[in-house]
């Protein structure tokens, strides 16, 4: 009975040798993005209709919060994954969220995105969320939703976004690897 832990121990060891690592190298940024205009518009019934927003969400002046953050390897992809997402901060509900193992355009070209000193795009089936770099730490940028069968509207709001925590660089040097 005493050789069972031993043997348990030599089992995890050796399993720890063979196995590729879950992750090498991590970075992570985020800024805070301040809405500065927003539009819906919306057709029904072969009218179309203009909104400031949609009901219960957020509005003009509203702080929304872009993270991004990038893995060098992880055990569901053989190269670099890159995860943006863009929070509402008064509820913690996602925006807009793309989660990719590619830094381009996909096969079936749903998900796309791109990381630059100065760019950062994420697009997928519910939109396109692009910023540009246009002052030192400061961004502005556009989200464009995409319409789906289900309804009949789209959303489109600017940003403007302050860095909290900038990685840019060290995310870049990730997916360069």
């Amino acid at each position: 009975m005493t050789t069972y832990p031993f043997r348990s121990l030599i089992f995890a060891t050796s399993l720890l040798t063979i196995l590729p690592p879950v992750y090498a190298d991590t970075a992570a940024g985020s800024m805070a993005c301040k809405v500065t205009k927003q539009r819906i518009i919306e057709t029904t019934d072969g009218k179309a209709a203009e909104y400031s927003g949609w009901e219960g969400g957020f509005k003009e002046g509203d702080i929304l919060l872009l993270k991004y953050a990038a893995l060098s390897q992880s055990i569901a992809s053989d190269g670099p994954n890159l995860t943006i997402q863009l929070r509402d901060e008064r509820t913690d509900e996602p925006v807009h969220v793309v989660l990719s193992s590619l830094t381009k355009k996909s096969p079936d070209n749903r998900i796309y995105t791109h990381v630059s000193k100065d760019i950062i795009w994420a697009e997928n089936d519910i939109g396109r969320l692009v910023l540009k770099r246009y002052y030192k730490s400061d961004w502005e940028g556009l989200f464009v939703s995409t319409p789906n069968a289900i309804g009949l509207a789209s959303q489109i709001f600017a940003m403007d976004c302050r860095t909290k925590i900038d990685r840019i660089e060290e995310v870049l040097k990730i997916l360069q690897k």
